[in-house]
């Protein structure tokens, strides 16, 4: 009787062992892998290109054309001139504005400087002359222009015909050497007698005009940097304006 127990009991006993071990060697059902999001890649824009922008440095080139894309408007044309100093760049660009019939163009300076990491844009107009061969309405920038233009062309004709007439441009140089006085007719300026006229330019020297007087039409322009000072006093002759005097100097 107590043989028959204990083996009743051992099978129990083995029975039970059993269903334990099976259930802690079970191999648990794998946990599915997630599948993996999407990778979106979102393509960087087209730079908008400007004839000449290949002197802009690298770096630049992509503020250039976000600016170039907010300001539209401007109708830029081209890259005229770059010089690059440091952590910034002056970018000159040359714009155009076709409306009500007249056609205008003009310079702009574009500066784009870097700091912590971020660039800054600052922009400065400079007026407008006419299209070459296109009439416009002048204003005191647009003579300006035309002077600045027909020095950088070399281009004595044009430049003689900013002269006056009859009487004589009044030209003063002072220099840290002394004071020189010279004049010049339209006749001297057309056959390049005035030997490097004093021009300015968008960068380190930049142009201004004051407003015309309300009698005479008679304004002033200036062009100033660096120590380097130039006046020019133009005056109604006819139909048109000419510069009278012209006093340069540098220290």
């Amino acid at each position: 009787m107590k043989h028959l127990v204990r083996s009743s009991f051992l099978s129990i006993v083995t029975a039970f062992l059993a269903l334990l071990i099976g259930a802690c060697g079970s191999t648990p059902k794998p946990v599915p892998t997630p599948e993996p999001e999407p990778v979106v890649v979102i393509p960087e824009k087209p730079l908008l290109r400007l004839p000449g922008d290949e002197n802009v440095p690298e770096a630049y080139r992509r503020a250039l054309s976000d600016f170039l894309e907010q300001d539209l408007s401007k109708m830029y044309q081209r890259v005229i001139e770059v010089s690059e100093v440091s952590n910034a760049v002056s970018i000159v660009l040359e714009r155009k504005i076709e409306m009500e019939g007249s056609c205008r163009i003009g310079p702009s300076t574009i500066e784009l400087m870097v700091e912590n990491g971020e660039t800054k844009t600052e922009s400065t107009h400079f007026g407008e002359d006419c299209c070459p061969g296109s009439p416009c309405a002048m204003v005191p920038d647009s003579w300006n222009l035309r002077y600045i233009n027909t020095i950088k062309g070399d281009d004595l004709t044009a430049l003689s015909k900013l002269v006056p007439a009859k009487k004589k441009l009044a030209y003063t140089l002072v220099t840290p050497e002394g004071k020189t006085k010279k004049s010049f007719s339209r006749k001297d300026v057309a056959g390049g007698k005035f030997v490097n006229p004093p021009t300015c330019g968008f960068v380190n020297t930049r142009p201004s005009c004051n407003a015309p007087d309300a009698k005479t039409g008679a304004f002033q322009c200036q062009c100033n940097g660096g120590g380097y000072q130039v006046t020019y006093d133009w005056a109604k002759e006819g139909d048109t304006f000419v510069i009278i005097k012209i006093d340069e100097s540098s220290s």
